[in-house]
């Protein structure tokens, strides 16, 4: 007969065998404080600095206006001729070119400091 009195010791007391292998395993309402934890760390460290600088960028574009040098995603630098409501036109020594507002990366030179 086989049972627990037959074996040569007993399994529950081996010191061979770590006693983490014999605990029960937890499940979900163990688990969701950590990731509760883990999505507050991704939260301050990810998220919300990427949305941070989102809305910096955005108060920049709607704040552009006719005479700012500004720097595009191509890497040209232009001064501002006139603004419209999606796309800005540049003027680059002379020449003229219609951008989307989206495309301006960073301010220069703004006309207000220019003034000041």
């Amino acid at each position: 007969m086989l049972g627990p009195a037959s074996l040569p010791w007993p399994i529950m007391h081996d010191p061979l065998i770590p006693t983490f292998f014999l605990q029960d395993g937890g499940g979900l309402m163990d688990m969701l404080p950590m990731l509760g934890i883990m999505f507050i760390i991704f939260y301050f460290l990810l998220i919300r600095p990427q949305n941070k600088e989102k809305r910096q960028q955005q108060a920049m574009r709607a704040a552009l206006k006719k005479g700012d040098k500004i720097l595009t995603q191509g890497g040209i630098v232009a001064n501002i001729r006139d603004v419209k409501e999606t796309e800005i036109v540049l003027d680059i020594d002379g020449s003229k070119m219609r951008v989307v507002r989206d495309a301006v990366v960073r301010v220069l030179e703004s006309k207000d400091s220019l003034a000041a």
